[in-house]
C-alpha cells in the first residue's frame, strides 16, 4: 500500500504511469518504470531505506504495485469519460502485467528501474560485483 501511496502521490510517477498505459507495441513484452530514488526516500525514507536493503524481496512488491497504479489511474480515467458527454479520440489504455486474471494471452511484464541511486548503492570496482547484482 506504501509503494502505491508514492507511485498515486508523485506527478512523476503518476505521469509516468499514464505514458505506460498508453504504449502499444506489437513487439516489446518486457516494459520498465523508472522510480527516483531520491524522491522515494524523501517522500517516505523508512520504505526507500528497506527497497535499498532488501531489492530482492521488495522489488516485486513494488512491480505489483505498479500494476495497481496502473489499474487506478485507468478506471479514474474510464469514470471520467463516463461523466463527460463529449467523445474524444483518446489513446487506448492496456495494464501491463496484470496476471489477476491467469489469462496468458497479454504475456506483458512491468519492471520497476530504480533511478537516482545515492552514492552508497553504487559498486565502484567490477570486482565488487556479484551475479545478483545483474539482472
Amino acid at each position: 500500500a506504501r509503494f502505491l501511496q508514492h507511485l498515486l502521490g508523485s506527478d512523476k510517477c503518476r505521469y509516468a504511469i499514464r505514458c505506460l498505459l498508453e504504449t502499444q507495441s506489437m513487439t516489446t513484452r518486457d516494459y520498465s518504470l523508472q522510480v527516483d530514488t531520491f524522491d522515494l526516500l524523501s517522500q517516505d525514507s523508512v520504505l526507500g531505506y528497506m527497497l535499498l536493503q532488501y531489492p530482492s524481496t521488495l522489488l516485486p512488491v513494488l512491480e505489483e504495485a505498479i500494476v495497481q497504479a496502473q489499474i487506478n489511474l485507468k478506471r479514474q480515467r474510464e469514470e471520467h469519460l463516463e461523466n463527460e458527454d463529449n467523445e474524444q479520440d483518446l489513446p487506448l489504455m492496456s495494464v501491463k502485467g496484470d496476471r489477476r486474471d491467469g489469462v496468458t494471452a497479454n504475456l506483458t511484464r512491468v519492471h520497476a528501474r530504480l533511478v537516482h541511486l545515492p552514492p552508497t548503492c553504487c559498486k565502484t570496482s567490477l570486482a565488487g560485483l556479484e551475479a545478483s547484482d545483474v539482472g
